[in-house]
């Protein structure tokens, strides 16, 4: 049909990856939609911000002191990345940021009643390859919700 053809295409015995790629030269925005999480609970949240214009966000939220979220992250380059949480809540919260198990950043950040990048800081990537970068809401935590992670390379 020249107006609404279909394609319909059976794949068998196939499986994905959720571990994101960085480019060294990009910054990369993450969806918590991509990786795993505990302690909270996932949450489709939408909105609309003018009549008409709907919003929507993957996001977390219901965390605790013990909640945790991850991303598995192939960086192709080794270096210094800044790296900025998306967020809203009506507290600050204090994140600490592992990268494969091991504490790499600890910051304090604001929050607002709208989603909003906030820097957590710069990590440094030793080697290239996969990692895993895990983050932690420590403290003011109870009416956070995240809807992801950005990594962006320093030298841009």
């Amino acid at each position: 049909d020249m107006i609404a053809s279909v394609i319909a295409l059976t794949v068998n015995d196939c499986s994905f990856s959720t571990t994101v790629g960085v480019d060294p030269s990009l910054p990369v925005e993450i969806s918590v939609e991509f990786g795993e999480h505990g302690g909270c609970s996932s949450h489709y949240d939408n909105w609309m911000e003018r009549f008409g214009e709907w919003k929507f966000k993957h996001t977390v939220c219901d965390l605790t002191p013990d909640a945790w979220f991850d991303w598995t992250v192939d960086f192709q380059k080794p270096g210094y990345y800044n790296v900025d949480i998306e967020l809203k809540g009506d507290d600050s919260v204090l994140w600490q940021l592992e990268i494969d198990g091991e504490p790499a950043l600890l910051n304090d950040q604001a929050t607002s009643n709208r989603y909003a990048w906030q820097r957590l800081g710069w990590i440094r990537i030793e080697e290239a390859g996969r990692h895993c970068l895990c983050i932690r809401p420590l403290e003011g935590c109870e009416h956070a919700v995240v809807a992801g992670i950005r990594l962006t390379p320093a030298g841009i």
